[in-house]
Parts: structure tokens; C-alpha cells; sequence
């Protein structure tokens, strides 16, 4: 569109080429061109070049897996735009667009990358906001510092007490796994890390306090089970050889065996 008269629309002939059910396209400048990422519904999601002036649309590259983020995950470095981030699965790769070959990053962040964001004048500081808090690099994505300390952002998935005890929680935690909240030998409350992943759903036996179930989706995930208030614990999927549970799992004790699941 001409800023001077918004009459006077330009039409890119080229994206009727693109074809596919879409979910999102973003774009975005770089130093000759514009960049075109496309989320597909089903295909695989590709990164095109578009030279407006030719009207020629260019596949850059085809194996992206804009998994999250909806396109909030695809950003041309201000400061020189021949390098860019975009989103890949669950993580961020940076690239040099004259090779588009990725350039060293760092991956000591947590995934699910939902947004990223180059600072506006620190030419070496980027930002990162997954599901696991806000990251940010120092030096242009080699390592990472965690910025999320004083942010509340567990999700609780489930949670079980104990019965007999209402200082002993556990909880299933979307991305951050498992936890269980006790006093220590000194009485202090302490909060425990069960299992990583995405938590689901946990139970302390009702019958049986110091046996505690819990479970996480995540590759080995599914189902585990403490008999000694998680100082030990055992998988029951990889034990009985089922696969992980994914986002369904539901479980409960039988009412006339309390060994028994």
C-alpha cells in the first residue's frame, strides 16, 4: 500500500501461490526484501523471500516446525539484519540469512518458546518468553540467564493431600513437572521435585500416606509410584512396558484393593 494514498494498493500476485490451509503468515523486513514465514495447518511451515519489486516469491527454507507462538517467534535482528530468530519445534534457532545456515545459540533455556525479542539498542541482548518464564542472552544468544525469579507462573494441573496431614501437598505442573510439599527433619517446609516434564495429575494414597503417585508427559513419562514419601520412586508405564501417557492419563485406586490401579 502507497502510504501517501491507501487507495493505491499494491497486489502481491505471488501469495496465491501458497497454497495450503494456513494458519498464520508473518512478515518481516529484511535488508532487501521481506521475509514470509507461513504456518500451515498441516503442511510443513515454510520461509519464503518476496521481493516486492519483482513480485517473486523465493522458498528460503521448508523445514521449519513453527510448533508455538503464532508467528511471534519469527524476528529480524534490528541491528543487522542479515541474522534472524525463528521458532523450530520447541526451541529457537538464529540464522544467517546470506547462508541460512544457523548460527551458534545457546540452549540452556526452558522450551516452548512463545515470543522473542531483540533489544532496541543493546545490540548484543535478546529475550525470550517460553513456558517456563522470561530468558534473556547478553551476548547475542550464547547463553541464557532466567529473568522469572518473583513470578507466580506454575499451572496446577492436580493436586492431592494427605488426609492425615495437611502439610503434605503434591502437585502435577504444567512444564515444570512434579512437586511435593513437606516439613524436613528441622520441621521447615520444603518443596520437592518429583519428575520433570509436563505434571499431571498426582495422588497420595488415602490409605497409605507415604505412597505417592504422580505423573508427567514427557518422553519415559506416565505413571510413578513412591512407597517411601519420594525418597524412591518407579515407573509403572516403563515398569509394565506402556508407552508415555500424553495429556490423558486418569488413574484411581481400587475400592476393594488399595494395591491395585
Amino acid at each position: 500500500v502507497n502510504e501517501n494514498d491507501f487507495n493505491d494498493a499494491y497486489k502481491i500476485d505471488v501469495f496465491e501461490e501458497l497454497a495450503g490451509e494456513k494458519k498464520y503468515v508473518t512478515i518481516e523486513s529484511s535488508a532487501d526484501s521481506l521475509l514470509v514465514l507461513v504456518d500451515y495447518q498441516k503442511l510443513g511451515d515454510k520461509l519464503y523471500g518476496l521481493n516486492p519489486k519483482k513480485n517473486t516469491l523465493n522458498p528460503l527454507n521448508g523445514t521449519q516446525m513453527v510448533n508455538f507462538g503464532n508467528g511471534h517467534t519469527f524476528k529480524v535482528n534490528p541491528h543487522n539484519s542479515d541474522y534472524m530468530l525463528i521458532g523450530n519445534s520447541t526451541k529457537v534457532r538464529y540464522y544467517d540469512l546470506r547462508t541460512m545456515k544457523t548460527k551458534r545459540i545457546g540452549n540452556n533455556y526452558h522450551v516452548d518458546v512463545e515470543f522473542v525479542m531483540f533489544h532496541p539498542t543493546d545490540t548484543n541482548a535478546i529475550y525470550l518468553a517460553t513456558h517456563g518464564g522470561v530468558w534473556k542472552s547478553e551476548d547475542s544468544g550464547v547463553s541464557w540467564i532466567s529473568k522469572t525469579n518473583g513470578l507466580g507462573i506454575a499451572e496446577v494441573m492436580g493436586v492431592s493431600t494427605d488426609p492425615t496431614n495437611p502439610n503434605r501437598i503434591a502437585i502435577g505442573c504444567f512444564h515444570d513437572g512434579s512437586s511435593f510439599y513437606d516439613l524436613d527433619e528441622n520441621g521447615n517446609p520444603q518443596w520437592k521435585i518429583i519428575n520433570g516434564g509436563d505434571g499431571l495429575r498426582p495422588m497420595i494414597n488415602p490409605l497409605n500416606p507415604y505412597i505417592v503417585y504422580s505423573s508427567n508427559q514427557y518422553t519415559g513419562g506416565g505413571l510413578s509410584v513412591s512407597y517411601d514419601s519420594l525418597k524412591s520412586s518407579k515407573n509403572l508405564h516403563s515398569y509394565n512396558g506402556l508407552k508415555t501417557s500424553g495429556w490423558e492419563l486418569a488413574y484411581a485406586i481400587h475400592p476393594e484393593q488399595e494395591n491395585t490401579l
